[in-house]
């Protein structure tokens, strides 16, 4: 079992996508006994490194000529067993609020060099390397989709690691950070997402790192190819500039996101059933009126299913109502039949194929 951990938070944002996986990461490290001291960086003033190597000099040897919260950081470091890295991804590396403090560690070395055991690294010697972190884990959260988004995170961490004498147990990456923000197309991946980044805390406390497992739970997709994750990513934008946000009012977001049919109804494809649909060849017309007003159809044919915006030229069943009678309904906050038995939804067509609805496209389960 891990003695102590320090969770090194460089997340500025309060309410981003980092601190939300980092909490479910905390309760596992909780729920695994160790002693945690989670050092926020966002709420500490530390300045940027100087270069001027006082620590190394005669006068002020281990320690740094400014006086500021980094003196107390290095103490809280150096009786930590593990230290885990929180940091969002900006611009391929880590924020600026992790490189900072990272190179703020500098006192903990002494000029003299020394070569590192697993890289074989050359490196600072460390000042008391009985004193120092045994061991490193990373917890890096992205928006983008491609994994090479996180090369620049994960060799810096490794380098990191090597430079300042500790094993890495544990690279926990995160694409797709957005669609966080997407939970009624994904609720099961999301919920599996989450645990695991706590079953990652709690093998970090107990075994003292994280299982490939358990690493690649964390970085389970969220979107289906880069189309896909393209075209979610630009509505997210959109729907941020629509509510009036810059993107950092995630409730408002999150809010317009679980109802909006520009991710839902892709997501209703992704749903589909072949072997409940077998040899059916249709085309559901679904006509929209309401706040979002417009026309989408779905052809299944071959037991495939794709979907197009716009009025199909031809259809056997047309769905009508008011768009946020529909998305209730694949909220499963509404039945069809009570629906239209209201007057809510009105069939015209093959009404027998709207009856297959559920079958056809059972609730999201991964």
């Amino acid at each position: 079992m891990v003695e102590r951990t320090l969770v090194v938070i460089g997340a500025p944002r309060r309410n981003g996508y980092t601190r939300d996986l980092s909490n479910h990461l905390i309760r596992g490290l909780e729920r695994g006994g160790t002693q945690i001291d989670v050092l926020d960086l966002a709420d500490q003033n530390i300045a940027l490194c100087r270069g001027c190597y006082g620590c190394w000099g005669p006068a002020r040897p281990g320690r740094c000529v400014q006086n500021d919260d980094m003196a107390s950081a290095l103490d809280r470091y150096s009786l930590a067993s593990l230290v885990v890295w929180v940091t969002p991804v900006y611009y391929y590396s880590f924020s600026a609020l992790t490189k900072t403090f990272i190179e703020r560690l500098l006192p903990l070395t002494r000029p003299s060099p020394s070569i590192g055991p697993t890289l074989k690294l050359v490196k600072n010697a460390l000042r008391s390397p009985e004193t120092m972190p045994r061991k490193m884990a990373l917890l890096a959260v992205a928006a983008h989709r491609d994994p090479r988004t996180f090369d620049g995170v994960t060799k810096t961490f490794e380098l990191v690691a090597e430079g300042m004498g500790a094993e890495p147990v544990g690279i926990l990456l995160r694409p797709e950070s957005y669609f966080m923000d997407f939970p009624a197309s994904k609720p099961v991946t999301m919920k599996r997402v989450q645990t695991a980044a706590e079953t990652a805390g709690f093998e970090l406390a107990r075994e003292g790192r994280v299982s490939a497992e358990t690493q690649r739970r964390v970085s389970t997709p969220l979107t289906r190819n880069d189309d896909t994750f393209n075209r979610h990513f630009e509505t997210y934008w959109a729907i941020a500039k629509e509510v009036g946000s810059s993107g950092s009012d995630r409730k408002k977001i999150t809010e317009a996101a679980a109802r909006d049919l520009r991710i839902l109804m892709p997501e209703l494809v992704a749903c589909f059933d072949p072997k409940a649909a077998g040899d059916l060849v249709a085309v559901i017309h679904f006509a929209f009126s309401g706040k979002q007003a417009g026309d989408w159809a779905v052809h299944i044919s071959g037991g495939t299913c794709c979907l197009a915006s716009g009025q199909p030229a031809d259809w056997d069943t047309r769905v009508s109502c008011d768009s946020k009678t529909f998305v209730d309904i694949m909220l499963q906050k509404v039945d069809p039949r009570g629906a239209m038995a209201k007057g809510a939804l009105e069939l015209t067509g093959d009404r027998r194929l709207f009856s297959r609805f559920r079958r056809l496209f059972p609730p999201p389960s991964t």
